[in-house]
């Protein structure tokens, strides 16, 4: 009777057990949006049973930029951003995206008091890029990304900067090398196997933020006063994302850079970035006429 007891009790844990999502330590997940780690004070990232990570519905107002209302009687969060309205609730393994019900893998699930909701669907809802990476246990979201435009360059020989000394990237001495000038609000571009979403300078790096099949930082070269004069190139540096913010270094130690001295940020006048389309070289010149141009 004792053993019947016992076994009972086994199998009503494992029943209740079975009827709740399996979580896995809140510390072992890291968030980072556009490559700022972001703090979680209370309620921390989890994992659901369905490998899903659950964030608090607070990280979609702090972080994603959009509203959120809270109806306590039905346990219903409406989260509201440019015009598109999404409805979770509770429990259910269903949101409403406007007037159109979509289905789950995992649902949202009330925590300690806080409103836990599906990371991947809520932010890519918002319209941001989502990415795991599993050996790092660290979700990569990537926002303001908007659809970028196919290259259209010109022979090279005919648009290209000059260059001092051995600055000139040898790729582009080929018959079909391209090269394409824009200004910063004309970003993004579709290098290939990269897309330059948008850059900033400050006064010690560079910082641009790109997509890359590979996850390697696009080689970049240095124009001062219209000339050619420096390269970052770091191809072993591999991101932990594809969509990444990376930064140049303005210091630093390059082969063309001999004898130049120190780069500043007010003598760059363009930043010019390498890639390929059906094997032929693509440079895309973005300009930068002022040191205000760019922030």
């Amino acid at each position: 009777m004792k053993k019947l007891a016992i076994l009972l009790l086994m199998l009503c844990a494992a029943g209740i057990q079975a009827s709740f999502p399996v979580l896995l330590a809140a510390d072992e997940i890291r968030v980072y949006v556009d490559g700022t780690p972001v703090a979680f004070p209370d309620q921390k990232p989890v994992i659901t049973g369905e490998k899903r990570t659950l964030v608090p519905v607070r990280f979609v107002t702090q972080v994603l930029g959009a509203d959120v209302f809270w109806d306590e009687v039905t346990k219903t969060a409406v989260i509201e951003n440019q015009g598109k309205t999404v409805t979770i609730r509770s429990g259910e393994k269903k949101a409403t995206i406007d007037s159109a019900e979509v289905a789950l893998d995992t649902g949202a699930a009330l925590m300690n008091g806080r409103m836990m909701v599906p990371l991947r669907f809520v932010s890519e809802c918002l319209g941001a890029h989502v990415e795991w990476n599993g050996s790092q246990r660290a979700v990569y979201i990537a926002t303001d990304l908007s659809p970028a435009s196919i290259f259209s360059g010109q022979p090279y020989r005919d648009l290209g900067l000059p260059a001092a000394g051995d600055a000139q990237p040898t790729a582009s001495r080929q018959p079909g090398a391209r090269v394409q000038y824009v200004e910063s609000k004309e970003l993004p571009v579709d290098l290939g196997g990269y897309i330059i979403y948008s850059v900033a300078i400050n006064d010690e790096h560079i910082c641009v933020k790109q997509y890359s099949r590979d996850g390697s930082p696009c080689p970049l070269y240095i124009a001062e006063n219209g000339i050619i004069t420096r390269a970052r190139l770091f191809p072993a540096d591999i991101q932990p994302s594809s969509i990444f913010v990376y930064k140049y270094p303005l210091a630093g130690e390059a082969s063309s850079e001999a004898g130049l001295g120190v780069l500043k940020a007010r003598n760059i006048s363009h930043l010019m970035f390498e890639g390929c389309i059906n094997g032929d070289p693509v440079y895309l010149v973005v300009n930068n006429s002022s040191s205000s141009s760019i922030k």
